[in-house]
């Protein structure tokens, strides 16, 4: 019976070596009983570490913040023009408008962070190219509280509602700018982590497992 028994164990050598050329397939059900747009398809180890550290929730609540400030930046520009229309000329930041041409920068950069959480493909470069509007952002919300601070500080000691508009608006352009600094810096820490956790996988993980995703 010890004859027999033994007579019935594989080759290892035979049986197990071509599966290692063959890409591992960890989903379930398999790919074969999935109509072909949903089937999963093979994503480089780095994509993959890359995936799996980026903070979606996070950053999708981040975009969502600066579009509400920045929907209040608009606002208030929109009061503001309509006062100094009503009121007499104000002419340090009131011809400017640039609560507009500056919001629509911030609006762009946080409506790429939702568009890259969304994307199943490429998402390290949908994600950069987030980090670069951000960047851009970063710079005009720079411009727009410098016309802001410029108003206040000359007005310093004028109560009228124009001003306070102002004032509001200045406090909505820095909350966008902390906003975009986090987003950097997310951005910093999550490509630090993904390099050294794809340096660990490329060591450790067989070099004929193939992530899919």
């Amino acid at each position: 019976m010890y004859g027999a028994r033994s007579s019935t164990r594989p080759r290892p050598t035979r049986f197990r070596e071509p599966a290692r050329s063959a890409p591992l397939n960890n989903s379930y059900p398999p790919n074969a009983l999935l109509p072909t747009e949903y089937r999963m398809q093979p994503i480089s180890l780095r994509e993959y570490t890359w995936r799996r550290t980026w903070p979606h929730a996070l950053t999708n609540g981040i975009a969502v913040l600066m579009l509400i400030l920045t929907l209040a930046v608009v606002i208030l520009e929109v009061v503001h023009l309509c006062l100094t229309t009503v009121a007499e000329p104000f002419k340090p930041v009131g011809t400017t408008a640039a609560g507009f041409w500056c919001s629509l920068f911030y609006a762009i950069a946080a409506l790429f962070i939702l568009i890259a959480n969304l994307m199943k493909r490429n998402s390290f470069i949908w994600v950069t190219i987030a980090f670069i509007l951000t960047i851009i952002s970063l710079a005009f919300c720079g411009v727009l509280i410098g016309f802001d601070a410029k108003t206040v500080s000359k007005y310093n000691f004028d109560l009228s509602p124009k001003i306070k508009f102002i004032g509001a608006q200045l406090g909505f352009a820095c909350g966008v700018a902390l906003l975009d600094i986090i987003f950097l810096l997310i951005y910093f820490v999550t490509l630090c982590l993904t390099t050294a956790r794809y340096k660990t996988a490329e060591k450790t993980i067989p070099p004929y497992v193939q992530p899919y995703g």
